[in-house]
């Protein structure tokens, strides 16, 4: 993940952003009379790149949109299409320590797989964040997607310097374990202030039996 975002005195702010995964390798299959046969290696990727762009408009209330052009490769099978998100943010509340938002993600048409459309899956997110003192932030949002159940995320983040944060969380998924184990929901990361418009980012995420992932980012803001 990178993103560059430029503050604009009087005119809001404008972010770019790109998001890469990679799935690694897997051995594909077809079905011959009833047999699995091998048909070789093949891997899978996604990239999503976006312009954002949030103003405030009334003392501490905030909107912002950001529009997605998304790449999905499967084998030798390429999939694209575009997104735009939605959100709107009220800060400093409660003697300006707490915070509250929402956000509508992933508005637009079915991609198509070949012949095969997918949809985009649409959700809605809400959430609010307090800070407890000046080193210590805790934050919890949730989720309703439309092609899944709710989901809820929980975290908190310890700034003990500067230079520093520490970051851990959970998710659950409402009526099942969504990775096969409960242990898969937790999470954790490190933020680094590495001067004073450069930021460093790493999370770790066990997925269960889908394996870990650790996802790194690098932010500049002007």
């Amino acid at each position: 993940k990178a993103d560059v975002s430029y503050s604009f005195k009087t005119f809001g702010t404008l972010g770019i952003s790109m998001n890469s995964l990679s799935m690694g390798t897997f051995e594909g299959y077809n079905i011959v009379n009833n047999n699995p046969v091998s048909t070789g290696d093949y891997t899978g990727k996604g990239l999503s790149t976006g312009i954002s762009y949030g103003i405030g408009f009334y003392q501490n209330m905030y909107i912002g949109v950001t529009f997605k052009y998304i790449s999905e490769t499967i084998d030798d099978v390429v999939a694209n299409g575009t997104t735009v998100d939605v959100g709107f943010l009220l800060k400093n509340i409660f003697k300006e320590k707490f915070a509250i938002g929402f956000n509508a993600q992933n508005i637009g048409q079915p991609i198509k797989y070949k012949d095969i459309s997918s949809k985009m899956p649409l959700n809605f997110k809400f959430g609010f964040s307090a800070m407890l003192n000046e080193m210590f932030i805790f934050a919890l949002d949730g989720n309703i997607p439309i092609d899944n159940k709710f989901k809820i995320n929980s975290g908190f983040e310890f700034g003990p310097q500067d230079l520093i944060v520490i970051r851990m969380g959970y998710s659950y998924r409402f009526g099942d374990l969504e990775y096969s184990t409960w242990i898969a929901g937790f999470s954790f990361g490190l933020g680094f202030n590495l001067s004073k418009n450069y930021y460093l980012d790493y999370a770790f995420m066990p997925y269960g039996n889908l394996g870990n992932t650790h996802r790194i980012g690098i932010s500049l803001r002007l």
